[in-house]
C-alpha cells in the first residue's frame, strides 16, 4: 500500500504504551465527538484560516515580513524553484484540508487567510521570471553538492521526526496504523516534501560519486 512507506520509516510498535486505562471514558469521549455538528465553513475559515497560515509558515520558515518577497533576489533558480514548489504545496493542503470538510475547494474569498502565501507565490513566480535562462544543466562542484546535502539531510530529519510524532499521536487515538490516504492528510504536505527530499538526496549523491 502506497503510505506503508509512512509506518516503514516511523516506529510502530508503541501501541502498548498507549491503552486506555477506562475503557468506558473512551467510548463516551468517541460518542461526544461523533455528536458534534459538523463545522460551518465561514466559521473554519475565521477560526481556522490563520492558524493554517502560521503553520505554513513555520513549516516553510518564513514569517510574514519575508512574504514581502525582498529576500528573493538572493536565492539561485534552484532555490526560487525549490521554494515555489514548497509554497505550492502549502496552498495545495489548505485547499485539500476545506475540501475534505466540506466536500468542495474553497472559494476565492475563503482562501481569504491565505493570501500572504499567494502573495508570496506570486513574487517567487516573478523573480524566477526575470532570471535569464540557463542554458544547459550547470553541474555542481564537489563543495555545493556537500552543502546542499548537508542542507536535505537536516530537513530530511526535521521532516522525520513530524512524521514520527504524527505517527505516534495518530496511533494512540485511532489504534491502528495509517492505511488511507485521509489518515496523512494533517501532514500530507510534509509526507510529500519528505519523499522528495529523499529523492533529492539520492540524485545528489549519485552526482557526488561520479565527480
Amino acid at each position: 500500500m502506497e503510505y506503508d512507506i509512512l509506518n516503514e520509516i516511523l516506529t510502530s510498535t508503541v501501541s502498548s504504551l498507549f491503552e486506555w486505562k477506562n475503557p468506558g471514558m473512551e467510548e463516551q469521549m468517541r460518542s461526544s465527538l461523533a455528536s458534534l455538528p459538523p463545522p460551518n465553513s465561514s466559521d473554519w475559515v475565521k477560526v481556522e484560516g490563520n492558524q493554517k497560515l502560521e503553520m505554513a509558515l513555520r513549516r516553510l520558515r518564513i514569517d510574514r515580513n519575508t512574504t514581502n518577497g525582498r529576500e528573493l533576489n538572493n536565492k539561485t533558480t534552484d532555490e526560487l524553484n525549490t521554494e515555489k514548489k514548497k509554497v505550492k504545496n502549502e496552498l495545495k493542503a489548505y485547499d485539500t484540508t476545506f475540501k475534505s470538510l466540506f466536500g468542495r475547494l474553497p472559494k476565492r474569498e475563503e482562501k481569504e487567510p491565505m493570501r500572504p502565501l499567494y502573495m508570496y507565490y506570486k513574487k517567487i513566480k516573478q523573480a524566477i521570471s526575470k532570471r535569464p535562462a540557463e542554458k544547459g544543466n550547470k553541474k555542481l562542484n564537489r563543495d555545493e553538492v556537500a552543502r546542499k546535502l548537508e542542507t536535505l539531510r537536516k530537513e530530511r530529519s526535521e521532516l522525520k521526526a513530524i512524521l514520527h510524532n504524527f505517527q505516534l499521536e495518530f496511533s494512540q487515538t485511532n489504534q491502528r496504523k495509517i492505511r488511507y490516504h485521509k489518515d496523512i492528510l494533517p501532514v500530507e504536505n510534509e509526507y510529500k516534501r519528505y519523499k522528495e527530499v529523499k529523492a533529492e538526496i539520492a540524485k545528489l549523491d549519485s552526482e557526488l560519486s561520479k565527480a
